[in-house]
């Protein structure tokens, strides 16, 4: 088993804490973490520290958790962030290399100026620079994700007092998310890309009774089209109805409409789910 004693993993999740205790009991089925920790407005048991919290119920009072509140809550050097939707899956790609930066996650590929890393989803992070974010005297918008603030807005700030980012390369061992992986990565991030990592009726049982928010997200959209794609209609049909369910017929076609622009394809969507 993979020691990583100065090393904590933990999730912050009052919407699907259940999920997100599953993603930490994954992760730690083959490595020995310092600690393992849910922090939720409910009580969750399971192989980690289940520490209640007020609900957390918006993108901006998570960022704002983060940033403010986690490294108060963290008693080894590192913390790996790990969200419903994101967990280790290969522990042996874990490399002690890993440590010698105080930020990891998956490469935003869109990004060119060179803050492409990185995605905190599934994430690595020294309390070094969570102490050094807490430091800047500057105004934060908290509208803006957290992982954007510490790896693209302030990102020059923080290197200033010599917090070192991951190498695209690094990050491309570490984890993954928006690119095709080239190896197998310690980790992933993203809901469309649970079909890699979950059988069909695992991946089913895992999205049933979701926040409706979930099933009208693009992630969700994305993660169908990879299973009509690879011609696996029954799941299919089973993630379809599971949209089907959030709306009446004509707002589904709008739905459809707001993220794909080919007609032939809502046509191929609606019919394949019949």
């Amino acid at each position: 088993m993979l020691s990583l004693k100065d090393v904590t993993i933990c999730s912050v999740d009052c919407i699907t804490p259940k999920l997100s205790a599953e993603a930490i009991n994954i992760s730690s089925q083959a490595i020995n973490f310092g600690d393992a920790i849910l922090f939720s407005d409910k009580r969750i048991d399971g192989k980690f520290r289940s520490i209640e919290i007020p609900q957390i119920k918006s993108k901006k009072e998570y960022s704002q958790f983060v940033i403010q509140n986690l490294v108060g809550q963290i008693k080894t050097n590192f913390v790996l962030v790990v969200q419903w939707d994101g967990y280790v899956t290969c522990p042996s790609a874990w490399t002690n290399e890993f440590l010698e930066y105080d930020y990891i996650g998956a490469r935003w590929p869109w990004h060119k100026d060179g803050f492409t890393v990185g995605n905190g989803g599934f994430s690595l992070r020294s309390t070094k620079l969570m102490k050094a974010f807490l430091s800047l005297e500057l105004a934060m918008d908290f509208n803006v994700n957290e992982d954007e603030m510490i790896c693209r807005q302030f990102r020059p700030q923080l290197e200033g007092r010599g917090i070192k980012f991951a190498t695209d390369a690094i990050a491309d061992k570490f984890a993954y998310e928006r690119s095709n992986p080239e190896v197998e990565t310690f980790g992933f991030h993203g809901l469309f890309n649970m079909w890699r990592h979950c059988d069909d009726k695992e991946l089913i049982k895992k999205l049933q009774g979701l926040n409706p928010s979930t099933y009208l997200s693009v992630e969700y959209l994305e993660l169908m089209l990879q299973y009509l794609q690879q011609k696996k209609f029954r799941t299919y049909k089973e993630l379809f109805n599971f949209l089907s369910l959030q709306l009446d017929e004509a707002m589904l076609l709008n739905h459809l409409k707001n993220y794909i622009k080919d007609t032939a394809l809502i046509n191929l969507v609606v019919d394949a789910a019949k």
